[in-house]
Order: structure tokens, then sequence, then C-alpha cells
């Protein structure tokens, strides 16, 4: 491993200790986004990662209903056409817009097999990164 990719994941348990999802989520950080101030970005990705926990809290309560009051249409576990991990990998794009790092957004959305790269999903999240990276911020 990479002294920066070391150095960023040592500020990162500072920063959060215990926060065991924070700093698995640091570790898919690449060692090619880093600058050469591994110890501010741990910052500002630990402080991104707990904005992104704390506006969350408010929608908590929907998720302690049981499997009985979900309807059955609702169990679908990916957009058609994706498996589930493929649409991790969407999702996964998505929060890397939001934390700033739209090239790693397009990494992930790259990964994908190249038959889904037209998928309605990739597509909106690719565009999004696109425009992301390009800093325009219209919809």
């Amino acid at each position: 491993m990479n002294e920066k990719k070391e150095k960023f994941l040592t500020a990162v348990r500072i920063l959060a200790p215990g926060d065991e999802t924070i700093f698995q989520a640091a570790q898919w950080v690449t060692e090619e986004s880093l600058s050469v101030a591994p110890g501010h970005e741990a910052l500002e990705f630990v402080l991104a990662m707990q904005q992104r926990r704390s506006s969350a809290w408010p929608c908590r309560n929907r998720f302690k209903r049981t499997s009985r009051e979900i309807p059955a249409t609702r169990h679908s576990p990916a957009p058609d056409g994706l498996t589930l991990e493929q649409a991790l990998r969407v999702k996964s794009a998505e929060f890397w817009i939001k934390l700033g790092q739209p090239d790693q957004a397009i990494r992930e959305i790259k990964s994908l097999p190249e038959s889904l790269q037209e998928h309605a999903a990739v597509l909106k999240a690719h565009l999004a990164a696109v425009r992301a990276a390009r800093g325009c911020d219209n919809p």
C-alpha cells in the first residue's frame, strides 16, 4: 500500500475511532485520488460520511417495519436488468459524486459490463458524474 493511502487510513481511524463503516468506505479510496495532504482529505472524507449519516437519521423509523408490512412489489433488490452487485456499483457511483469524487464515480460505472452501459440507471449515474466532473450543477 502506498504511503499516502496509509496516512489517509490512519487519519480516518483517528478522526472516526471505532467507526468501522467509515473505515471500510475509506479503504475504497484509490491512491491516485489522494493528494499530498492525505490528512486533510481524511478530515473532509470523515465529515462528509458523518453528514450523510446524520441526514439519514430522520428516516430511520421507516426501516422498522417487518417484511409482512412491506408490499411484495417492493422486494425487488435491484433495478430491472441489474444484479444486486451491479446495482451496488451504481449506488456507489452516486455516493462518490456526493462526496465530490466524480472521477471515482466514473471508474465505478466503467467497471460494469459493457452490456449494461446503456441501462437507464447506469446512464443516469454516468451523466451525473460527467456533470459533476465538469462543474455543472444543472440537472
